[in-house]
């Protein structure tokens, strides 16, 4: 199945590596953007709002064939977020907080091509008890600096700490990749 391609602007690994997985054709775009919450925006809408503006700050950068995909990750225990930590400490800090807690990981993503199309998704998570060496090696071995709630599901702390979830699993990676690829699929934006 050929599907239009898409232009990417991320600095995700993890969503570039989810794109392809779709047997997509996905070109990488470099766009900076300042990712400033408005402090009126209600949680789970922060996703797909920088979503949005992210995608509005890249759109020169498209191709007339490609479809625009730009996206953001949020963690939220008790409607608080759990940004990408500051340093070790941070790290550590939030993965105390979210030990044997439920906790919702919110990913809003914004495509546009001839038309905009903006959603976001929610997952509910469950991780296990960590004890503060698990934390300490998880943080030590994988390095989480650069994701939100400071663990990556697909790494280690996910195989051994999440013993439940509810909702896409790929949404908790950074893109939920079955609501994308329907989205392209029903050629909502052409």
């Amino acid at each position: 199945m050929l599907l239009t391609p898409i232009a990417l602007a991320s600095k995700s690994p993890r969503r570039l590596e989810l794109l392809r997985s779709l047997d997509l054709t996905v070109r990488l775009v470099d766009v900076t953007h300042s990712e400033t919450i408005d402090p009126t925006w209600l949680p789970h809408d922060i996703p797909m709002n920088l979503a949005r503006l992210k995608n509005q700050s890249a759109r020169l950068l498209r191709n007339q064939e490609e479809v625009l995909l730009t996206a953001d990750t949020i963690v939220l225990l008790e409607d608080k977020i759990l940004h990408k930590p500051l340093d070790k400490a941070d790290a550590i800090a939030s993965l105390q907080k979210l030990s044997g807690q439920w906790h919702e990981v919110v990913t809003g993503v914004c495509m546009s091509a001839h038309h905009e199309v903006a959603f976001s998704v929610s997952t509910r998570v469950l991780m296990s008890e960590l004890s503060l060496e698990a934390i300490r090696y998880y943080i030590e071995t994988y390095h989480p600096y650069d994701k939100a709630g400071s663990y990556g599901i697909q790494e280690w702390i996910g195989w051994s700490h999440i013993s439940r979830i509810e909702g896409s699993f790929s949404n908790v990676m950074g893109l939920p990749t079955s609501e994308v690829f329907e989205a392209l699929r029903a050629r909502v934006l052409f």
